[in-house]
């Protein structure tokens, strides 16, 4: 099932995070259930399934000592950071049926990398109930002139927490997200600033592609595409390495494949690591 994206502004500035998972539908219980066989009536003692209670989809199999945190106990630490430190909820992502839930907090004030380019700071909340995604916290950019993500190396942009976070360790959680992001977000900008400064050439441009995408000839349309967006795409006049690194953003997030695949693609699949790969090269050509 692809991801489902959806705007919580929308429905006015919302601070608190019960708001944020009613409106996206993601505020649901997810419930253990065992599992057994319709056919022979057999036992599995050392799995289980998690249901979605609203609905009774399966959300996940998992093992037999996993513990299911619900979101609105998993999130409940970002409200002391969106309330304090100028963010709001802004936005929802639901894979398979809520398997995976995100909700992302961004900054109500951007940061300028030059004149008429603005980014917003963005904290991304992911819980999981698949076995696969534990609770997450990653930090990111927006670009405010075409809305491209934009991301770094994981082990720079996400924390993980235990999936049996206890409600009373909420503030010790929060403090430390927000330390944590406010050195992330502040070294990206100083870093956006400088590649909004580094003019490339032809050849330059070149060496970035073939070291993103390699020398095969199917790729060719890509780069093609990523070319004319660095020249042409939103915000972008094809001079500068930030023009260069937000080519490849625009691409994941408008560009590639069907529109059905594509979020899933950009927050999920192999274009968020395409992003990073590119902030990476960027960075190495400064």
């Amino acid at each position: 099932m692809a991801t489902i994206k959806k705007d919580l502004t929308k429905e006015g500035k919302i601070t608190k995070i019960e708001d944020a998972l009613e409106i996206a539908n993601l505020n649901f219980i997810a419930e253990d259930s065992e599992m057994m066989s319709p056919t022979h009536g057999v036992f599995a003692p050392d799995h289980k399934m998690i249901i979605r209670s609203d609905t009774n989809k399966v959300l996940g199999v998992v093992g037999k000592n996993y513990h299911a945190t619900q979101n609105s106990l998993a999130m409940a630490f970002m409200d002391s950071i969106v309330q304090k430190n100028g963010f709001s909820y802004t936005e929802s992502m639901s894979k398979d049926n809520g398997a995976v839930s995100v909700i992302t907090a961004q900054s109500d004030k951007p940061d300028v990398i030059k004149v008429g380019d603005e980014v917003a700071r963005q904290i991304k909340i992911i819980n999981g109930f698949n076995g696969k995604h534990s609770l997450s916290v990653e930090f990111s950019m927006l670009r405010l002139v075409c809305t491209n993500g934009m991301v770094r190396s994981e082990r720079e942009s996400v924390m993980r927490f235990k999936h049996t976070i206890h409600i009373q360790n909420r503030m010790e959680v929060a403090l430390r997200v927000f330390d944590e992001s406010l050195g992330f977000h502040q070294d990206f900008v100083r870093m956006s600033k400088i590649l909004a400064e580094k003019a490339v050439d032809k050849v330059m441009v070149e060496k970035f592609l073939n070291s993103l995408y390699g020398d095969a000839k199917q790729n060719d349309k890509k780069k093609e595409i990523i070319t004319d967006l660095f020249q042409n795409g939103q915000g972008n006049k094809g001079e500068t390495l930030w023009d260069l690194y937000n080519g490849v953003t625009e691409y994941v997030d408008f560009y590639h494949g069907k529109d059905e695949k594509r979020n899933d693609f950009a927050n999920f699949g192999s274009g968020h690591k395409l992003k990073e790969k590119a902030w990476d090269l960027a960075i190495s050509m400064m």
